[in-house]
């Protein structure tokens, strides 16, 4: 794959004990397992 580019993100958009606190910590580690 010299040639392509894989682009893979994530969100931060909760705070505090909010109902979005787990799904920003499972994209952040996701990004941070897959890294190199």
């Amino acid at each position: 794959m010299p040639q392509e580019v894989i682009v893979i993100g994530g969100h931060l958009d909760s705070w505090d004990l909010a109902t979005g606190a787990t799904d920003n910590g499972l994209g952040s580690f996701s990004i941070l397992d897959l890294a190199p």
